[in-house]
């Protein structure tokens, strides 16, 4: 009976001390999926269906997730130019969520 009672109380410390067990597993998908993102593209494109929040992002397709922004061009343009105001290489006001230099 003792043996039982401490085989149980084991297990369930080892459940208390990990309870996020198969965290790192959900982690290294979403690393798999935002490297499938390919830079930034068009939140209005591609089933992307953006959010318009300070930092952008797909909100459905095959891009869930993925950064996104409005109005971005094939390159990065400069954050201190065009009305991007530039912060952590990502247009705030003009160009919302398009990535800069």
């Amino acid at each position: 009976m003792q043996l039982s009672v401490a085989i149980i109380l084991a297990m369930a410390s080892m459940a208390i001390a990990n309870p996020l067990a198969g965290a790192a597993d959900i982690e290294a998908e979403a690393l798999v999926a935002r490297a499938a993102c390919n830079g930034i593209g068009n939140c209005d494109k591609n089933g992307c269906e953006g959010t318009n929040t300070l930092f952008p992002s797909c909100t459905a397709g095959k891009y869930l997730n993925c950064p996104c922004g409005y109005g971005c061009g094939p390159v990065p343009g400069p954050c201190n130019k065009n009305g991007c105001n530039g912060f952590d290489n990502r247009c705030i006001d003009n160009y919302k969520g398009c990535a800069c230099t």
